[in-house]
């Protein structure tokens, strides 16, 4: 009976531990999934809050932050992206739940059941090991030495099974460890992510930086060419005056005209008379002429107070003045000069002195005349005849005109 019985007791040993092996398997499993449970339940509630918290900040209209890197969401779209993102997030986190509160039920159940089937496998040893000792009372063998055996079987079995607590709790250490390496883990991707998130702001930030000051260099820059611009205006207007370059170079031309024509109304006038020449404010010429008092001083008068022979003396003066700062300015010289009439007004003084400047003028080289033509009546080419090398007479008569040359004026009989 003790030979049936030991084989049958080793059996329900082995069939006993593997029950308890399998019962403490299924006991790591359970307490994986009751960890897991645990972590879905506090991602769960922090989804669950994040939202509450993102339904509360909508409602108070504020303006809800990144969850990765905390910076400010101004676009809708931004806005409604995070919302679905929060959405997805809860949503994942329930169904992580559901998973895990399914895969803890199941674990509890297998659990149970190895425990059953632990607690049966066990009473079948209890059982077996009183079949034993009942047969080893019963037989007359030398139950010492099986005692011994046994003895020492059970002392293997319960180093075994401390052995097999330490590898449990080992396991069971081992799984915690995972657990926070996995948690560890999740964090850091974030905190990478948040840190990528930072240094493209941050780049950002230099290019806006970048930008800034290099607006800022060209509005510099802009500055000081309007202020040289403006500076050269205010020179210029200095210069040129109010109204332009325009009016600058109509005054200075009227100024070089009066002092071209200077010269030859003193000749003409034997210093008496004097002609101002100016511009006016809405660019008219305005002239003025002065007459020399007895004492030496002048009198200003205006044009239409001049007697015939004054006006004359200024307008020859003038015509004069301006061939002469054409001549001059212009380098427009010619060597014919046609006068019609420009005696009239004068008197025999005035008549002389026309021709005297006519034959100064002629001399020298001022401008650059060789001839000079004057158209005159009888009385009035008799009187500066000297002044001129030739003299011809125009004749009509009988309804023609014919031309004495003054080569020819001893032979006048002849033309008659």
């Amino acid at each position: 009976e003790l030979i049936r019985l030991r084989p049958l007791l080793s059996e329900k040993v082995s069939i006993g531990n593997e029950a308890k092996a399998n019962m403490m398997s299924r006991q790591r499993v359970f307490d994986k999934a009751l960890i897991e449970l645990k972590t879905a339940e506090k991602n769960l509630i922090q989804c669950q809050l994040e939202w509450d918290d993102l339904l509360e900040q909508r409602d108070v209209s504020q303006d809800p932050g990144c969850p990765t890197c905390g910076q400010p969401i101004i676009s809708v779209d931004a806005r409604e992206r995070v919302a679905r993102n929060y959405e997805d997030n809860l949503s994942i986190a329930m169904s992580t739940k559901d998973e895990a509160e399914a895969a803890m039920s199941h674990a509890s159940l297998e659990k149970d059941q190895a425990q059953a089937a632990s607690d049966a496998a066990a009473v079948e040893v209890n059982e077996c090991l009183e079949d034993v000792s009942q047969a080893e009372a019963l037989g007359s063998l030398n139950t010492s030495d099986v005692r011994e055996r046994i003895h020492k079987v059970r002392s293997i079995q319960s180093k075994r099974s401390i052995h097999f607590a330490s590898l449990v709790r080992k396991s069971k250490n081992i799984s915690n460890f995972d657990l926070e390496k996995a948690k560890i883990d999740a964090d850091l991707s974030r905190l990478i992510e948040a840190l990528d998130a930072s240094r493209a702001a941050y780049k950002s930030c230099c290019n806006d930086l970048e930008l800034v000051q290099k607006n800022i260099a060209d509005l510099e820059k802009e500055r000081d060419t309007r202020s040289k611009d403006a500076a050269s205006t205010a020179i210029l207007v200095n210069v040129l005056g109010s109204k332009g370059i325009q009016a600058f170079v109509l005054q200075n031309i009227v100024d070089a005209l009066q002092v071209c024509s200077r010269p030859y109304l003193d000749e003409l006038s034997g210093g008496s008379l004097q002609l101002n020449i100016q511009v006016g404010s809405n660019d008219s010429i305005i002239k003025q002429a002065a007459t020399r008092n007895p004492d030496g001083t002048w009198s200003s008068r205006p044009l239409a107070s001049l007697s015939g022979g004054q006006w004359r003396r200024l307008s020859l003066s003038l015509s004069l003045g301006f061939a002469h700062l054409s001549s001059k300015r212009g380098n427009l010289r010619s060597s014919l000069l046609i006068m019609d009439e420009p005696l009239t007004h004068l008197d025999s003084t005035g008549r002389a002195s026309v021709g005297k400047l006519l034959r100064k003028i002629c001399n020298e080289d001022t401008l650059a005349l060789s001839t000079i033509l004057v158209i005159l009546q009888d009385i009035a080419a008799e009187e500066i005849e000297e002044c001129f090398d030739q003299v011809d007479e125009v004749v009509k008569s009988g309804g023609e005109s014919y031309i004495i040359l003054d080569a020819n004026m001893e032979n006048v009989d002849e033309y008659q």
